[in-house]
């Protein structure tokens, strides 16, 4: 698997898809995690989840206000905020994230290789 990977450092993920002959009993070896999906949809929503991180949205003091996992939505008040992006290895920080009701806003990330990238989608200031 080594050559599979190459040489670039960073973290590395394996996802492993069956014909549904499940042998490990729902409790996939090391930190692996097991997903029953039926179709294609599911599959995406699987690979999707497999893939998430944490993430925290801050205010101005540093209190955190919300958080979840990327790939999912959080409600908060009007405002501008900072959101830390926590994958494996050092945090991402988007600062000055703004927020307005009734309005969308959206940190899309970005990857090249091992490193993240973002951008904000949504109110300007």
């Amino acid at each position: 698997m080594a050559r599979d990977f190459g040489t670039r450092p960073g973290e590395r993920r394996v996802i492993l898809v069956t014909d549904s002959h499940e042998e490990c009993g729902g409790r996939p070896a090391a930190s692996g995690a097991f997903f029953d999906v039926r179709d294609g949809r599911a599959l995406r929503a699987a690979i999707d989840r497999s893939l998430a991180f944490p993430f925290e949205v801050l205010e101005a003091t540093g209190r955190r206000v919300a958080g979840g996992m990327t790939g999912t939505a959080v409600r908060v008040p009007e405002g501008v905020y900072t959101v830390v992006l926590r994958p494996a290895g050092p945090p991402v920080t988007v600062r000055d994230v703004r927020v307005r009701c009734g309005v969308v806003t959206r940190v899309v990330l970005t990857k090249d290789g091992g490193e993240i990238g973002f951008r904000v989608v949504g109110p300007s200031p």
